[in-house]
């Protein structure tokens, strides 16, 4: 099977920054490794709700294909803004809620709203407050009519708090970032220059 574009671009890259004499994966950085995917998940969830305000320029504005797209683009920013606190597979890390907002309760509250949405209806489907359905019968008298009438709410009027929550996320993965690269440096007694620093 051919590899896919994107991922012969990763290994050129790969290959570029190991013949420039950088180490790939050097292990004393495996938890800033692992810090840095969670920085992109929180990085993607807050791209996807500022996209949302762009939908207009993509399909006509007020209609369903924008909602679908807006609809997209939510369910994107709240999976990605979980898998940073989800159980996650070998080498991943996971944030803990009551670390990253541990004196903000109402970051706290955000969180357990964007997680609930993302366990009740962008994962499952359960009462979630943002989709209805809805079935409409006409009995005549030989044959009953049947509309279905279905509706996903996209609350806007919310992306604010998620964006605040997500942003807050994102920086405090970038400050755990810096704090171990700290660490590393106190450690090698060397500087430290991450993620274009330098």
């Amino acid at each position: 099977m051919q590899k896919p574009d994107y991922l012969k671009d990763f290994e050129e890259h790969l290959k570029a920054l190991s013949s420039a004499g950088y180490v790939i994966d050097d292990e004393r950085f495996k938890y800033v490794k692992g810090l840095s995917m969670l920085l992109m998940h929180a990085h993607d969830a807050i791209k996807s709700i500022i996209l949302i305000e762009n939908c207009s320029k993509y399909e006509v504005e007020g209609s369903s294909e924008e909602h679908l797209l807006q609809q997209a683009l939510f369910r994107n920013a709240v999976l990605n803004y979980a898998k940073c606190f989800s159980q996650s597979g070998k080498g991943r890390i996971t944030l803990d809620k009551n670390d990253i907002y541990k004196d903000i309760e109402v970051l706290r509250d955000i969180y357990d709203k964007v997680i609930n949405l993302r366990n009740k209806f962008f994962a499952h489907s359960d009462d979630s407050g943002l989709d209805y359905v809805s079935l409409a019968t006409k009995e005549e008298n030989d044959h009953i009519e049947v509309k279905q009438l279905y509706t996903i709410v996209v609350p806007l009027n919310e992306f604010p708090k998620y964006l605040t929550l997500f942003k807050f996320c994102g920086d405090a993965v970038a400050e755990k970032i810096q704090k171990s690269f700290e660490n590393i440096e106190n450690k090698l007694g060397k500087k430290v220059y991450g993620f274009g620093q330098r």
